[in-house]
C-alpha cells in the first residue's frame, strides 16, 4: 500500500500559519441525498449484481443531527441526476451514492430514457448555477481511479469528494467507522483508513481516494485536514475552489477500465 498526495499547488509552512484563519467551524443541519440503484438483478442494466444497502450509517447519522434525507433507491434513482446541466444531485449539501462503477462512471439499475449510466466527463458537481453540493461519497468501483485525474479535478468541484479508485468491496461495517471517525479526525484521515481494508481475512485492500478543494490554499488547507460529515465541517455552504488535493492509499486498479497496471 502506497499513501500519496497530488497537488496542483506548492504548500509550505506557511499552511501551518494560513489553517489559523479558519477556526472550528461546525455548520448547521443542511440535506442530503441518498441514491442507491440497489435492486440491479431486476432493474434492467447491467452489471446485474445486487447492491446491498451500506449507507444507513451516513443517513441515520446526519439524521440525528437534524437533516432532512432523500432516499432515492431501484427506478427512483436516475442517471440524469448527475448531469449538467439541471443535476438533481448538486440542489443537496451532501450527496451519496452507493452502487456499481467504473472508471468515471456511475452505473444504475433502471434505464431512464433509455441511459444506465452516466460519466463523469457529463457532471459539474459543485458548479454552475444554483450548485450547493459542499460534500459528497461516491460508493462505487473504480470512479476516482487516480490516472485518470482529469475526469475528476475538472469535474468534481466539491469540497470533498471520497470515492475509490480501484475495484471495491464494503459492508455498513466500513461505513459506520468511516462515519465514526469523521467525528474526531478528518474525512480524509477517516475514509482512507477505515474505508480500505477490504471485508473478511485475506481479501485484500481497497484504493481509496480523497479530493479536497478550497477558494483559497488556506482554505485548502484547512478543508483537507479539519472536513468531516460528523464533526459538521464542510457540509453546508456550497462547493470549492480551484484549488485542490487529490490524495489516496493506492493497492491498485485492476478490473478498472484503463487502467494502467
Amino acid at each position: 500500500m502506497t499513501n500519496k498526495r497530488r497537488s496542483q499547488t506548492i504548500t509550505s509552512i506557511a499552511m501551518l500559519l494560513g489553517i489559523l484563519a479558519f477556526a472550528n467551524r461546525a455548520e448547521a443541519a443542511g440535506y442530503l441525498l441518498t441514491e442507491q440503484p440497489g435492486n440491479y438483478q431486476s432493474g434492467g442494466c447491467s452489471p446485474n449484481t445486487d447492491v446491498p444497502d451500506y449507507s444507513y450509517p451516513i443517513r441515520n447519522g446526519l439524521a440525528g443531527l437534524g437533516w432532512s434525507n432523500t432516499f432515492l433507491t431501484g427506478a427512483n434513482a436516475w442517471p440524469q441526476d448527475f448531469v449538467d446541466p439541471g443535476d438533481y444531485a448538486d440542489q443537496f449539501d451532501v450527496t451519496v451514492f452507493l452502487g456499481h462503477g467504473n472508471t468515471g462512471r456511475l452505473y444504475f439499475s433502471t434505464p431512464q430514457n433509455g441511459l444506465c449510466s452516466t460519466g463523469a466527463s457529463s457532471m459539474q458537481m459543485g458548479a454552475g448555477t444554483g450548485a450547493k453540493v459542499s460534500s459528497a461519497v461516491f460508493m462505487a468501483c473504480c470512479f476516482m481511479e487516480i490516472s485518470h485525474q482529469d475526469l475528476l479535478v475538472n469535474h468534481q468541484f466539491e469540497k470533498q469528494l471520497m470515492g475509490f479508485g480501484g475495484v471495491s468491496s464494503l459492508d455498513a461495517g466500513m461505513v459506520n467507522n468511516y462515519w465514526d471517525g469523521t467525528g474526531s479526525s478528518s474525512n480524509v484521515d477517516s475514509w482512507l483508513n477505515n474505508m480500505e481494508d477490504k471485508p473478511g481475512w485475506f481479501t485484500g485492500d481497497n484504493t481509496t481516494t480523497v479530493l479536497s478543494r478550497g477558494q483559497s490554499q488556506d482554505e485548502l488547507n484547512w478543508n483537507h485536514w479539519y472536513c468531516g460529515l460528523k464533526r459538521q465541517n464542510c457540509v453546508t455552504g456550497g462547493p470549492g475552489g480551484s484549488y485542490w488535493y487529490l490524495d489516496w492509499h493506492w493497492n491498485g486498479c485492476g478490473g478498472c477500465d484503463e487502467c494502467p497496471g
